[in-house]
């Protein structure tokens, strides 16, 4: 998960912090970047906290930091935090030390693997930003996700359990996620959806996240999670969706078609 997130461009990665905040914190407030967002891209007006995303390419630079706490600080935050698609190195974590002690208020950083922790609770913004390998999950033993195992077991699908450590790998197979173009299928008739929704609702009022929970509450896995034997209704599932949104209907009734089949998706 920690190579997915680092790898996510600027804007989707701005885009998955912004919808993991919203999640947590109703009252979050989205800033629009374009003119140059001044260490802040979104805050929380009754606590005055303030988020700051970057996703270098390589790593974190100490002056790109400096910069965006000097910007941060003039806004007077009760909390400032910055928020990366990368970990940190000892020497950064030395130096991000020194810089947020040199202000008056609080300084949060959080690095990729703080991140990939909060969005392991978050199924459907998992699956809707990455594409994470089902085929190797690493778990506690005797870890909550254990349920998650039996219930993939339960319906014919291969678990083998690897190592004697307190970590054990477990390899599944019989999954999409082992099919890169099945998968792929999914995922891009869940765009092609939220496509034809905002149109629907308009972008201020877009819930990209909604299609993976009711996707999860139907078909009962997550995208990558999909047995193959239900790939079939997966498809469906995204496909009814899609022709019942206003822009579907009306491009329906106009004889235009509204996504690829998986044939056609496939040959690409």
């Amino acid at each position: 998960m920690l190579d997915e997130i680092s790898r996510l461009d600027p804007f989707k990665f701005q885009e998955l912090c912004t919808v993991l905040l919203q999640k947590q914190f109703p009252s979050l407030r989205s800033v629009d970047g374009s003119g140059g967002d001044e260490g802040v891209d979104a805050w929380i007006p009754d606590t005055q906290t303030y988020f700051q995303f970057h996703a270098p390419k390589v790593r974190v630079q100490r002056a790109k930091f400096s910069r965006y706490l000097q910007q941060a600080a003039k806004h007077s935050p009760a909390k400032w935090v910055f928020i990366t698609n990368r970990d940190f190195t000892r020497t950064q974590w030395r130096w991000i030390d020194e810089l947020r002690h040199s202000v008056a208020f609080a300084v949060e950083v959080w690095g990729a693997t703080e991140l990939a922790g909060r969005l392991q609770v978050r199924p459907d913004l998992r699956d809707h930003y990455l594409s994470l390998p089902v085929a190797a999950h690493t778990i506690q033993v005797g870890d909550q996700r254990a349920h998650q195992i039996s219930n993939i077991a339960a319906h014919n699908v291969n678990v083998t359990v690897r190592g004697r450590s307190a970590r054990t790998r477990v390899v599944v197979s019989g999954v999409v996620a082992n099919e890169p173009t099945k998968l792929g299928y999914l995922k891009y008739l869940a765009r092609r959806y939220n496509e034809f929704k905002e149109w629907d609702v308009g972008k201020a009022q877009m819930r990209y996240p909604l299609i993976y929970t009711a996707y999860r509450r139907e078909i009962k896995y997550s995208l990558s999670e999909t047995p193959f034997e239900r790939f079939t209704d997966a498809c469906q599932f995204f496909q009814r969706r899609i022709e019942n949104t206003k822009l579907g209907r009306i491009k329906g009734a106009q004889g235009e078609r509204l996504f690829d089949t998986f044939e056609e998706f496939a040959a690409r």
